[in-house]
């Protein structure tokens, strides 16, 4: 009979006890060997309706354990837990292309803490870190440190499924990983159901920064002739707003499609860019939507402000119906987002792009080399 190692006893203990604080949250990942100085993975599973389906969210855990007599549970409620790491391994997590998240057991309080290993290098060495900075010269291991509040409770637990994984060999386009293979610049998106179109708009004007100020009545710039679809007009809306972040959007009937020469550059196009106080107007149903025929500049002055000459137009239909006859009068900000500019805009931003991925098709989807 092999006698037991205190310390090995003490490690399997925690372990057995952090697999049971995860339950049923996914399936566990594990390395044959351990050669990836990570003890455990898990692979989420989806949150909706108690789905049994596994997410693509993975989350890996280096675990390491503190003896009662190694750390009060008044040191720990001062100071909270620590682990001594391989500055190596503390590198490797921090690059690591999945989160990975230290654990610490700390025995005296009956207590799992734990910290993104990003946050916490970057809480002590700054998101610049310099690795040959790190410690002393010559030093290969070092002590960090977990605050006491970073309990791993419920509710730690429920927000794990923030994190997300991105493939980074399939496209790139200015030196920006996209995380897939389709041409910013050549596709176009779909007709989408109004809800989609307005809350994929709605999500792009949150991701460069919108600042709402005023909701506005659209029907005072649109018309309300017999031919015009009453549903589409209800579901068009107006806002007043500052955006901090540039929006910068192309003219896709001016992008060259195919190559002329395939040893010349081919044309880009036209890109217009918004910025500070902007209007920005709405269609997920645009049928025959369009302004009055005769849009008083005092109209447009009295309803928009200092955002008058800024309108953004957002418009679920191609370039082609989104012509200036639909907007006569009204002070646009360059051409309007149809579904081909409004395509770039997704292309080339990969988490609104992950998003809304399982929502949106693509007319002719193309890639950079079709």
């Amino acid at each position: 009979m092999s006698a037991t190692i205190p310390e090995e006893d003490f490690e399997d203990g925690y372990v057995l006890k952090f697999r049971t604080l995860l339950h049923g949250r996914g399936i566990w990942l594990e390395y044959h060997r351990d050669r990836g100085a990570i003890d455990l993975g898990i692979r989420l599973k989806l949150k909706q309706g108690g789905s049994s389906t596994v997410s693509q969210t993975r989350i890996w855990f280096q675990l390491k354990g503190l003896h009662t007599e190694t750390h009060s549970a008044a040191a720990f409620a001062e100071k909270g837990a620590y682990a001594n790491v391989n500055i190596a391994h503390l590198r490797e997590w921090y690059e690591a292309p999945e989160v990975v998240y230290l654990v610490v057991w700390v025995e005296s309080v009956g207590e799992f803490v734990g910290l993104d290993v990003r946050d916490l290098v970057q809480a002590r060495w700054g998101a610049d870190v310099r690795w040959d900075e790190v410690g002393e010269p010559g030093q290969t291991k070092i002590r960090v440190w977990i605050p006491a509040s970073n309990l791993i409770e419920p509710k730690f637990l429920d927000g794990l499924d923030r994190h997300a994984s991105m493939r980074i060999d399939s496209g790139t386009w200015r030196g920006q990983y996209l995380g897939h293979p389709l041409d910013p610049l050549r596709n176009e998106l779909e007709p989408m159901p109004a809800a989609t179109f307005n809350s994929l708009v709605a999500t792009v004007l949150d991701a460069h920064e919108f600042n709402l100020d005023a909701q506005l009545d659209p029907t005072q710039i649109l018309t309300d002739d017999q031919d015009v679809d009453a549903g589409g007009l209800a579901q068009t809306s107006l806002v007043r707003g500052r955006l901090f972040g540039t929006l910068r959007w192309p003219f896709p009937l001016s992008i060259e499609y195919g190559y002329t020469d395939i040893e010349e550059p081919r044309e880009e196009g036209q890109w217009f860019t918004a910025h500070g106080h902007v209007a920005v107007l709405t269609m997920p149903n645009p049928g025959t939507l369009r302004t009055r025929e005769k849009l008083e500049p005092e109209l447009v002055a009295a309803l928009l402000g200092s955002a008058a000459e800024k309108v953004i137009v957002f418009i679920n239909d191609s370039e082609y119906q989104a012509g200036p006859w639909r907007f006569r009068g009204l002070p646009t900000v360059g051409a309007p987002l149809g579904l081909g500019a409004l395509s770039t805009v997704i292309l080339l931003a990969p988490a609104l792009h992950r998003a809304y991925s399982t929502q949106l098709k693509w007319r002719r989807p193309t890639t950079r080399h079709s």
